[in-house]
C-alpha cells in the first residue's frame, strides 16, 4: 500500500487538473480501434455461443433413455406414428419418410454444430484470451504511467537536486516505455489477426452452406416420391 501512495496522490492531482503524461494521437486511435474490436469479438462470441447452445439442445428420446436433438425427436415421433397407422396408407408412408429425413438432417446438424464449435467458436475464444492480455497491459500501462508521473512530479517540486529521486524517475520512465512498447505490439498483433478471422468466418460459411445443402437434398429426395391427395 505504501508504494501506491504516490500513484494515488498523482491520480487525485490529475482529477483537479494536474499534469498527466499524454499518449500520441496515433496511439489513441489504435487503442480506440482495438477497444472496438474487443467489444465486437465479445458480442460475436456471446451470440455464437447462444446459437450453438440452441442448435445442440437435446430432449428425451421417445424410444430410449437418451437425449437427442429436437429435430431427431420429431423424426422419431413421425416414424413411430407412421408405422402404427401403417405404411400402406399415404399418410403413414409420408410420416415414415419425412421422419427418416428429419433424423438424417439431425445427424447433419450435429456435424455442423461440431464444425462451428471446433473452428469458428474456438477461434473467437482464442481471441477473447488475447484481448484479456491486452486489457491487462492497459491496466499495467496506466499504473506505470501514474508511477512515472508521480516521481516526475517529485523531481520537479524538489527545491534542490536529489540524485535518488531522479534515478527513481528514470527507472519509472523506463518501465512505462517498456510497457508502452508491449501494448503497442499487442495492438498491432490483434489488428494483424484479421486474416485469421476471415479464414475462420469462411469455414463457418462453408459449414453452414453444406448443412443447408444436405438438408435440402434430403428433403428434395423425399419430395420426389411424395404422394399427395
Amino acid at each position: 500500500m505504501k508504494k501506491n501512495i504516490g500513484k494515488i496522490k498523482q491520480w487525485a492531482n490529475e482529477k483537479v487538473g494536474g499534469h498527466k503524461t499524454q499518449t500520441t494521437d496515433e496511439f489513441q486511435e489504435l487503442q480506440q480501434k482495438t477497444d472496438a474490436r474487443h467489444s465486437g469479438i465479445d458480442k460475436l462470441h456471446g451470440a455464437t455461443s447462444s446459437y450453438i447452445k440452441i442448435m445442440s439442445k437435446k430432449t428425451d428420446s421417445i424410444e430410449e433413455k437418451s437425449k437427442v436433438l429436437h429435430l431427431e425427436s420429431l423424426g422419431n415421433t413421425m416414424k413411430v406414428y407412421g408405422e402404427e397407422i401403417g405404411t400402406d396408407t399415404p399418410y403413414g408412408m409420408g410420416l415414415v419418410k419425412f421422419g427418416t429425413a428429419n433424423e438424417k438432417i439431425a445427424d447433419a446438424q450435429l456435424e455442423y454444430v461440431s464444425r462451428v464449435r471446433d473452428d469458428f467458436l474456438f477461434g473467437l475464444s482464442s481471441s477473447i484470451e488475447e484481448f484479456k492480455q491486452y486489457q491487462q497491459l492497459k491496466k499495467k500501462l496506466e499504473s506505470r504511467r501514474l508511477d512515472y508521473d508521480a516521481k516526475l512530479n517529485k523531481v520537479q517540486k524538489s527545491k534542490k537536486e536529489k540524485p535518488e529521486l531522479e534515478e527513481e524517475m528514470r527507472a519509472a520512465k523506463e518501465k512505462y516505455e517498456v510497457t508502452m512498447e508491449d501494448i503497442n505490439n499487442k495492438m498491432f498483433a490483434l489488428s494483424d489477426s484479421e486474416d485469421q478471422h476471415v479464414q475462420e468466418l469462411t469455414t463457418f460459411l462453408d459449414a453452414q452452406l453444406e448443412y443447408f445443402k444436405t438438408g435440402y437434398e434430403i428433403l428434395e429426395s423425399v419430395k420426389k416420391d411424395w404422394v399427395e391427395r
